[in-house]
């Protein structure tokens, strides 16, 4: 006869944390209202503290995936579930400002959902418009690229482009390009010139333009998820505090676009720890 103490000491209630057990998830977890809301596009921000359940919902919205195609959403995920985050390497060469976090962010954004449709096999003119500018900048490559990779990328072209923006002694332009030197693309923060623009040049929010025509054009809504942005930058609250406060910044800038609708193309997802 099996005693009392014998079944307790058989019963597992998981793994201390949800990154431990993402195959196993899915088996248990309760649906709460919080879950209904973000699964039906009704809410795209989870807060709260850690354990609070938002690497659960993080895990189970990527594990669906083929359950949102259903609904003609892919889903793109910005942060590996599990090992190093993706942003742990710029604890150690951190953006130097608000500002780099908000170039850093939208080209990182950029280059996620333009793989994504890539990898859908989505083609076309708008598909086109979105990658070749990207692909020109060496943001994003013919095969697959680490996130950490992209983010480098994205990160090192935004610290040139400000230098050049900013028109400091010492940067050497292109006369092919009318770019800095080394940077090879045509994307640039503020919006262009007439002039500039007859030369190719065009703004990162005119890439969100494309982004979003590209998506419309392969009949997609793209949600682009993150989560563990309380680990990337756990050890330093400055970072964490610029690289958020920018996150929202962009998240506000992506609300305007149908296909990128509420922003799921740029924070479906944010974990905060307090």
């Amino acid at each position: 006869m099996t005693t009392k103490n014998e079944v307790l000491q058989r019963i597992s209630f998981g793994k201390r944390i949800a990154e431990e057990e993402i195959d196993d998830l899915a088996t248990y977890f309760v649906e709460t209202n919080q879950w209904r809301q973000i699964f039906s596009g009704e809410k795209d921000v989870v807060f709260g503290d850690k354990g609070g359940g938002k690497s659960a919902i993080y895990s189970l919205l990527v594990g669906r995936a083929d359950a949102l195609f259903d609904r003609e959403i892919i889903i793109v995920a910005g942060e590996k579930p599990r090992g190093a985050p993706a942003f742990q390497d710029l604890l150690v060469d951190p953006p130097a400002s608000q500002q780099e976090f908000v170039g850093l962010w939208k080209l990182y954004f950029l280059c996620l959902i333009a793989n994504g449709l890539r990898e859908l096999g989505a083609a076309g003119e708008e598909v086109d418009r979105l990658t070749q500018p990207l692909e020109a900048a060496k943001l994003i490559e013919s095969g697959p690229s680490s996130l950490q990779a992209l983010i480098r990328g994205a990160l090192d072209y935004v610290r040139a482009l400000l230098k050049w923006e900013s028109l400091q002694a010492g940067v050497q332009i292109d006369p092919a390009t009318g770019m800095p030197t080394g940077l090879g693309g045509k994307i640039t923060f503020r919006e262009p010139s007439a002039n500039d623009r007859a030369e190719g040049l065009l703004s990162m929010d005119t890439l969100l333009k494309y982004a979003n025509l590209a998506a419309e054009e392969a009949g997609l809504t793209v949600w682009l998820v993150l989560d563990r942005l309380d680990v990337a930058f756990a050890e330093s609250e400055e970072i964490e505090g610029n690289a958020l406060r920018a996150l929202f910044m962009v998240y506000s800038d992506f609300r305007e676009y149908e296909r990128l609708e509420r922003s799921k193309s740029s924070c479906a997802l944010t974990s905060g720890d307090g």
